[in-house]
Order: C-alpha cells, then structure tokens, then sequence
C-alpha cells in the first residue's frame, strides 16, 4: 500500500496558487484514477483504492501546510504504514515551474510542511 499526500493550505485564499501544488496534483490523480477523496478523517480528505495491483492512498491533511505532519501521521499509523510507503508531493520555488523534482531522502530544504512531516515521523 502506497499513502501519497498533497501538501497546501485549507480556504479559497490559497485555491489555484502554486503554494497548493500539491493539493492540485491530489484532485488530477483522483479523477485520473477515478479513486474519490471521500473520506474525512484522521485529519485529512483522503480516498483508497487500486491502481493496477497496488492499493493506493490519496490524501489532503486539513491542517495548514507548516503542520502537516500530525495528520499524516495518523494515516500511517491507522493504516500501519511506515515512511518507505509515503509520497509527500508539494511546491519547491527552487524548481522551476513545470520542472519535476523527485527526492528518495533529505532535508525539508525550507518547505514548512516537509519539515513538519520529518519532524513528526523522525525521519528523513
């Protein structure tokens, strides 16, 4: 099982901008994969299914970005996930826009809510 979190703020304020990248590529990935983020629980939207033999997590936490880490944690947790199935999708102003960035491992590099999440998990 894959758990793959978008990161990005609650509220029509941050609706479209990039600081909610990841929130935007959750909503693709959800119609592409016809998989609906009808749950709302243990801090996040989110919706499970299957995408070919893998079941598949998608999920919004409904904090704000820079406290991301408490609601993916009870994910993982309620689904007795460890750090090696997550997927964290968010903004990077160091990328250019439309570029794509993909990191196994490291620092949050200034990014509030990947921090938070390394900080909750205690881990890289």
């Amino acid at each position: 099982m894959r758990l793959v979190v978008g990161l990005g703020n609650p509220g029509p304020r941050y609706q479209h901008t990039r600081h909610n990248l990841g929130f935007e590529v959750i909503e693709v990935l959800s119609q592409r994969w016809r998989l609906a983020l009808s749950k709302q629980s243990l801090g996040n939207r989110w919706g499970q299914g299957r995408i070919d033999q893998e079941t598949v997590l998608l999920a919004q936490p409904y904090n704000y970005m820079n406290r991301s880490g408490p609601p993916v944690l009870q994910l993982l947790n309620y689904f007795r996930l460890g750090p090696e199935n997550l997927l964290v999708i968010h903004d990077d102003l160091d990328v250019p826009l439309g570029r794509l960035k993909i990191v196994r491992q490291g620092g949050g590099g200034g990014h509030l809510g990947v921090s938070s999440i390394i900080q909750t998990l205690g881990t890289q």
